[in-house]
């Protein structure tokens, strides 16, 4: 069982690799991304996070999520094994490893340069793996199971939500925290993208509230509005709460794109 609170404390906070020992002996190391290695393997995460129990055949239920991927997903194309390398040589840094079976089940074996093995990820053991990169890197990962319908809703609530606003680029992004916090480029590549993000939110939220407390300021703004509590110190909010607290502005939202088609 992972313990993501405790990995996060020990390990994640720190920008350390967590070590992982698996049942054949060896110790992995998973390794945070950098901010210069993060657009090749922001592509490859999706690897990590298919839907399989979502797909209507009882076989594919059925499978491990490690068999899943090397029977039917990795084979099939040519981008989902360069997803596979670059999470296994980025995040575990390994680069001696190949997919194969052991005692009827699917695991991948790692090896040595001499060509013996070092060890085995059995498909528990990925899925375990797998929950600490996603969490690892990402710092609002929401890994919760949620019935698909909802989750549809979720999506399409964000959608209308962001419908104005533009997302910005990673480049952009490392450009708005070099004008805002001096550091250079070469150390804010060598920044784990956990942290970066992290800096990045802050300094942006820390922005806009400084235009908003001007706004309160203002003779003509509202006493009888919330206060305007600094992001540092404001209660996360739960997203799908938020869209349920939200509905009747959802729905508002729902109505106005359909009249505009």
């Amino acid at each position: 069982m992972v313990d993501i609170e405790l990995l996060r404390l020990v390990y994640f906070q720190n920008e350390e690799p967590v070590p992982y020992q698996l049942k054949s002996g060896y110790v992995l190391n998973i390794h945070p991304i950098k901010v210069k290695h993060w657009s090749e393997f922001e592509n490859s995460l999706s690897l990590l996070m298919i839907r399989k129990n979502e797909v209507n055949d009882i076989r594919v239920i059925q499978m491990s999520y490690l068999q899943y991927l090397h029977d039917l997903v990795i084979p099939s194309d040519d981008i989902y094994r360069c997803m596979f390398y670059t999470i296994m040589t980025r995040a575990l840094d390994e680069k001696m490893f190949y997919l194969d079976k052991s005692k009827g089940r699917r695991v991948i074996g790692l090896g040595n340069e001499d060509g013996t093995v070092k060890g085995l990820i059995t498909h528990k053991e990925f899925d375990e793996i797998s929950k600490i990169i996603l969490f690892q890197n990402i710092v609002d990962f929401d890994d919760r199971e949620v019935n698909p319908e909802v989750r549809e809703m979720m999506e399409e609530y964000q959608s209308l939500k962001n419908k104005e606003t533009n997302s910005p680029t990673l480049e952009r992004k490392k450009v708005y925290v070099i004008g805002r916090t001096g550091i250079p480029m070469r150390e804010l590549n060598e920044m784990t993208y956990r942290t970066f993000s992290q800096v990045y939110s802050s300094e942006l939220d820390s922005e806009i509230y400084i235009a908003q407390k001007m706004i309160q300021a203002s003779p003509k703004y509202d006493t009888g509005k919330k206060n305007i509590i600094h992001p540092l110190f404001e209660k996360k909010k739960d997203i799908y709460e938020e869209m349920f607290l939200d509905n009747e502005g959802f729905q508002n939202k729902i109505n106005q794109a359909n009249n505009s088609m």
